[in-house]
């Protein structure tokens, strides 16, 4: 009963034993995300979906775990400049246009340098740049080489199967959605995965 076990171990003052959801409570009745854990995140746009991706990501890399991150939705500048944010409380249009402080630009370098040096100690967080080209087996190649304890894919109803036909959006992402599931039961890891919900449907709840 994970519910229990993390709830027991944080009374002791231990840390919860899977990758983190950054948030507190969260972790605390769950032990974080498990082993063969496949956790979606499914909203509208605008709805904080990649914010609360990479509030986990970033809480999992710090408690000690290697961290893949793929991105589906926006470039992999912006994710990395998101994730910058995260680490140092920098607003991303700052960053973007350089639009900081003597103070903010020694603060922004000493996380990368952390970051770098963590690296040369075997600590990785890999940024994964997908395209609407990309296919599970691409995915799957990607995971294999890298390795992670834990896999977020943000924009996963974006990732495509290997087979080419005329089916409809639904069954891809459904079928994207069981590789995922499969991935992670398969290479014992947790996997996280945004899905847009309701794109086009202006004004519809």
């Amino acid at each position: 009963f994970p519910v229990t076990i993390g709830i027991d171990r944080r009374k002791k003052g231990s840390t919860f034993s899977g990758a983190s959801f950054g948030f507190e409570f969260l972790d605390l009745v769950t032990d974080g995300g498990q082993d063969g854990d496949f956790i979606t995140l499914a909203a509208r746009p605008g709805n904080g979906k990649t914010h609360i991706m990479l509030n986990s990501a970033n809480s999992t890399f710090d408690s000690g775990m290697n961290v893949m991150l793929a991105t589906f939705e926006m470039p992999i500048e912006q994710m990395s400049r998101r994730l910058i944010e995260r680490r140092t409380n920098i607003g991303s249009k700052r960053l973007k246009f350089g639009n900081f402080t003597s103070f903010a630009e020694k603060k922004i370098r000493e996380h990368i340098r952390e970051l770098t040096d963590t690296e040369k100690l075997g600590r990785k967080m890999i940024l994964f740049q997908g395209s609407l080209a990309t296919t599970t087996t691409t995915l799957a190649e990607k995971v294999s080489r890298v390795k992670p304890d834990a896999l977020y894919v943000d924009g996963a109803y974006l990732l495509k199967t290997s087979r080419r036909s005329n089916r409809a959006m639904w069954e891809t992402v459904a079928e994207g959605f069981e590789f995922l599931k499969d991935l992670a039961l398969d290479l014992k890891i947790p996997v996280f995965a945004t899905y847009q919900l309701n794109r086009s449907g202006k004004g519809k709840n």
